[in-house]
């Protein structure tokens, strides 16, 4: 089923997946940030993850700021924030290790 993306609310039904012996496949998404700021992408983000959790799908948000930062947008309390406290670093080498640290963190 395709949505036409004006038409696209938050109580329009998501397609749901099928697998062999039309059993539901159970589903779940990680939407990754730099923070959870007051920024557009981060309102998105909780919008999206809300309608989501709303259809059934288990939603997982990951930050790399720290836990105590504000988030400014309201997310539902079934999505998970994950908050990893790697910032930005400043300088080449920093920077470089930072996201080795990131990548890490991200696989666990």
């Amino acid at each position: 089923m395709l949505v036409a993306r004006d038409h696209l609310t938050p109580d329009t039904p998501l397609p749901t997946v099928a697998v062999a012996g039309d059993r539901p496949r159970h589903r779940r998404v990680a939407f990754v940030l730099s923070s959870l700021g007051a920024g557009g992408a981060e309102r998105v983000i909780a919008k999206v993850s809300s309608a989501l959790v709303a259809s059934g799908m288990d939603v997982s948000v990951i930050a790399f700021d720290r836990p105590d930062e504000p988030v400014f947008h309201s997310f539902n309390p079934r999505v998970r924030l994950i908050r990893l406290a790697l910032p930005p670093a400043r300088g080449r080498l920093a920077a470089a290790k930072t996201m080795i640290k990131r990548v890490r963190a991200l696989r666990r």
